[in-house]
């Protein structure tokens, strides 16, 4: 539903409603309940089901106090924080950030020759960088050509056009397109067929597998169908679906560059901030929790970790885009920690690494939420947001996690 007269400076309002669950349209790699071996990956199939929830109910901690409101966010502040097409976003205007994405397109399919014969996978490794730092496109990264970088990709695809039908534009289909596809190609063994810069003929074939990545994406736009790609029914030998990647050593922008480690107070504001950030949205138009600084919202958090970084993905450790979201969410995690266990926050003169973000509850236990958060992405840990604040809040989450020094 649109707001009422709700503005935001000079942006236009071209605004539309605010995607349902089932209209949802994400393409979700279900990859099965355990870490699956190589002969048996093809079976997993695409569903739209998204992450697992976390296993514990974080809502028994809000026994004692009343349901907290929708977090009040200004937009100037959103802007300031996030940038004018996210701001916009957040005011219900998805044009400039659907305008960005056009224009990066436009300007990746320009620049490649015309005489190229076999142009989808060059357009694939142009567009993993571009799409790490695009407005919305930055918050799913990383970009890295796996499977599990579909769903990422579809679901900010879900923000930037949500539930209008629009005429696909060809470089949007072209290089999305062929992004996906290579993601396809690489994790199943296949091969690119289709002549140069067709889309309609654009088309990946594996064993057992033949897709038409730019069709699909057309489709999504002006159709509005979900991006979803069934695997193949056997595997290439040398097929290893879940395990291919390609880390990128660029990051997405943060509110707080050019400083790698903001300082608590910074921190703390951009936390404020982020139920209005596409973060925010993503939990509460696609995943249906607010993120009003409430335990029970962190179900919602839980679900964003699980698609950033999937329990069955590679670890990538020294990617920036886990020092930026564990920033982020560590952030939210630390103002709910102050709100509802009274924790405080210890002043540092520096930070310099994730365990430098350290509360103090009431009984002397230290809370390390950016670390927590940045180890559960990293992959050494599995458990959730949910379980480590519920373990906090019953005075036993620390036992094996001591703070540092």
């Amino acid at each position: 539903p649109k707001r009422g007269g709700a503005k935001l400076g000079a942006f236009a309002c071209e605004r539309g409603r605010e995607p349902k669950r089932d209209e949802a349209g994400l393409a979700t790699v279900a990859l099965g309940a355990r870490a699956p071996k190589r002969e048996d990956a093809g079976r997993a199939a695409f569903t739209l089901d998204g992450p697992r929830e976390p296993k514990h109910d974080a809502t028994a901690l809000e026994s004692t106090r009343p349901p907290p409101a929708r977090p009040v966010v200004a937009v100037t502040a959103v802007v300031e924080t996030f940038g004018e097409a996210e701001g916009a976003l957040f005011d219900e205007d998805d044009s400039l950030a659907r305008r960005a994405l056009e224009s990066t397109c436009a300007s990746i399919w320009s620049s490649l020759p015309r005489h190229e014969q076999h142009p989808w996978p060059k357009l694939a490794r142009a567009a993993a960088p571009r799409f790490t730092i695009l407005p919305v496109l930055r918050h799913f990264a990383p970009y890295d050509c796996s499977l599990f970088s579909i769903e990422r990709l579809a679901a900010a695809l879900d923000l930037v056009y949500g539930r209008t039908r629009r005429p696909p534009r060809e470089p949007v289909v072209l290089v999305i397109g062929s992004y996906l596809g290579e993601c396809l190609r690489q994790a199943y063994g296949g091969d690119w067929i289709g002549g140069s810069y067709d889309p309609a003929s654009a088309t990946v074939n594996a064993s057992g597998l033949s897709v038409a990545p730019c069709e699909r994406v057309a489709r999504r736009i002006a159709r509005i169908e979900p991006l979803v790609f069934e695997p193949p029914a056997r595997l290439h030998p040398g097929a290893d679906p879940f395990g291919n990647t390609v880390p990128l050593s660029i990051g997405p922008p943060s509110p707080w560059d050019p400083e790698p480690w903001p300082s608590w107070q910074r921190l703390l504001e951009v936390g404020r901030l982020l139920p209005g950030s596409v973060v925010g949205l993503y939990c509460r138009n696609v995943l249906e929790r607010e993120l009003d600084f409430s335990p029970a919202s962190l179900a919602a958090l839980d679900r964003y970790v699980a698609l950033l970084a999937p329990e069955r993905a590679p670890p990538d450790p020294s990617g920036p885009w886990v020092r930026r979201a564990a920033l982020l969410l560590g952030a939210y995690v630390a103002e709910l920690l102050v709100h509802h266990l009274g924790a405080r926050v210890r002043t540092v003169t520096r930070a310099d690494g994730p365990e430098a973000y350290q509360l103090e509850l009431r009984d002397g236990t230290t809370a390390l939420p950016v670390a927590r958060v940045f180890d559960r992405l990293a992959g050494r840990r599995i458990t959730t947001l949910t379980d480590y604040v519920t373990r906090l809040a019953e005075g036993r989450a620390l036992s094996s996690y001591p703070a540092p020094g």
